[in-house]
């Protein structure tokens, strides 16, 4: 294949670098976000030599290249004056469904970073065999080095998606991850950990959990990028250097203390309650709705607020009714990514569907979930309806 050539072409039949607002890449997929899909030619670019075929997904133009995509994105960024991924979008006319919205900004989030935790997921699902199989113990220190390594993404989670979604937002992507260091400090952790009520300036700060969580530093770096933008425009050249990442990490790191981030323990705590009230008046509809809802949990970080339920029914029952809905829950993600899998005639893409699938049967969902499912949308909702059956 001919990249440059190739890149020429495509950058051609999309509509030319004037209807291109920017364009980043997956594993297998060229994922453009174009100011008028209806100026591409579909019919002429999937005749392009390398090119395997177009997809549209939501406001997304995707070109699926297979395992030569970063090389030819290499070549549209090289050759043109395009803006990467972390180009600054311009509103586009028209309205969007705000679900659909949701999800392809999510999935766009998550793109960049999915090797990451599929990789790490795919340690975590090596270490869960060995310890089934009494090959390790928790105890033994090679055992602790693979946790830490498989742990690494996920409990780090906040900050790579941080300096992902600066760069989907259009802001600086080196202040958004300083803003999620702030939140992962082990002195923070450790504030958090002594249960003494914590206040700054005088407003309360609401205890939580921010390891391994997607909801609350979306929202924070949705956040950022305005106070960003606002700060900028209103600051003198001289001293935007300065200025700008202070006032932005300033204002965003105390705000998500005090406002978003708590959003998802507060919830947390009375979705606790409601599960047990469920759990004891309604029978399998409560495993029902916990096995077709665990997995936007997930998303939220809300399911930590489950553990002290699970430990303490453990603990006074001998039993617990919520871990096998949250069980199937994750079987229902690794199905629908199998299903893909098995589907799907992209190589590259199939072999990311068939592994992440592994580790969402290991309990590790997240690879499966960000990188499959929610990319296309309908298996994600069969992975939910299939939760919602299985805890039935």
């Amino acid at each position: 294949m001919d990249y440059r050539k190739t890149a020429e072409q495509i950058v051609q039949l999309v509509g030319g670098e004037k209807n291109i607002q920017s364009v980043t890449h997956c594993m297998t997929r060229l994922r453009f976000s174009l100011y008028d899909n209806g100026k591409a030619n579909k019919q002429r670019i999937e005749k392009i030599n390398g090119v395997m075929g177009v997809n549209i997904t939501g406001d997304q133009f995707q070109i699926i290249v297979g395992n030569e995509v970063p090389k030819v994105y290499n070549e549209i960024i090289g050759t043109s004056s395009i803006n990467a991924e972390g180009g600054k979008e311009q509103a586009k006319k028209g309205n969007k469904n705000p679900i659909s919205a949701a999800f392809e900004v999510i999935a766009s989030c998550f793109t960049p970073i999915l090797p990451a935790i599929a990789g790490a997921g795919m340690i975590k699902g090596i270490l869960a065999i060995a310890a089934t199989f009494g090959w390790l113990s928790a105890t033994d220190q090679t055992y602790i080095i693979l946790s830490a390594i498989g742990d690494g993404a996920f409990y780090f989670l906040p900050m790579l998606l941080a300096f992902s979604c600066a760069r989907k937002f259009g802001s600086n992507p080196y202040v958004a991850v300083t803003i999620a260091a702030a939140l992962l400090h082990p002195d923070l952790t450790a504030l958090f950990g002594a249960g003494e009520s914590i206040s700054f300036i005088g407003l309360p700060i609401t205890i939580a959990t921010y390891s391994s969580t997607v909801i609350p530093i979306l929202l924070a770096i949705w956040v950022a990028s305005y106070v960003e933008k606002f700060v900028d425009k209103y600051t003198h050249a001289a001293v935007k250097l300065i200025v700008v990442p202070t006032v932005t990490i300033l204002v965003v790191v105390p705000v998500t203390l005090v406002a978003i981030g708590p959003l998802g323990t507060i919830i947390g705590d009375y979705l606790s309650i409601g599960l047990n009230f469920l759990f004891e008046n309604t029978g399998f509809f409560a495993a029902m709705l916990l096995g077709g809802t665990f997995s936007l949990i997930i998303m939220t970080g809300m399911h930590y607020a489950l553990s002290p339920v699970i430990i303490n029914n453990l603990a006074t029952n001998g039993y617990d009714y919520i871990f096998p809905a949250m069980f199937v829950a994750n079987m229902g993600q690794a199905g629908a990514a199998l299903a893909v899998a098995l589907r799907t005639k992209n190589t590259g893409f199939k072999s990311l569907a068939f592994t992440t699938s592994l580790t969402a049967v290991m309990g590790i969902t997240e690879p499966a979930m960000y990188g499959v499912n929610m990319r296309m949308k309908e298996p994600f909702f069969g992975a939910l309806l299939g939760g919602a059956i299985g805890g039935a």
